[in-house]
């Protein structure tokens, strides 16, 4: 029987973050990969520096390989505040925005 310990390395997130500036209020955050409670909080770093500033901030999800539960609620949270793009439907019907 094979041996597992305990502490190995794993895989735990593998996250994409890029930013466009269309001008100097105007931002798209690119995210690809998985979004879950390993690198949701790289993600809402880079999301809060630019709600500091005031910036108009686009979402685009195209990239999205997965979500977990706390990816989904910080979405909801936040779905007033952005625009999405490119969000595949079904993440749209769990966050509860118009297809």
């Amino acid at each position: 029987m094979p041996r597992r310990e305990l502490g190995s390395p794993r895989l735990t997130a593998l996250i994409y973050i890029s930013e466009s500036e269309a001008d100097a209020s105007n931002v798209t955050i690119k995210v690809e990969g998985s979004l879950n409670r390993e690198s949701l909080p790289v993600f809402q770093e880079v999301f809060a520096k630019h709600m500091e500033a005031k910036k108009w901030i686009a979402i685009d999800l195209g990239g999205i390989m997965g979500l977990d539960r706390n990816a989904k609620a910080w979405l909801k949270e936040i779905k007033r505040s952005v625009k999405f793009v490119d969000m595949p439907a079904y993440l749209k019907l769990e966050i509860g925005i118009d297809p």
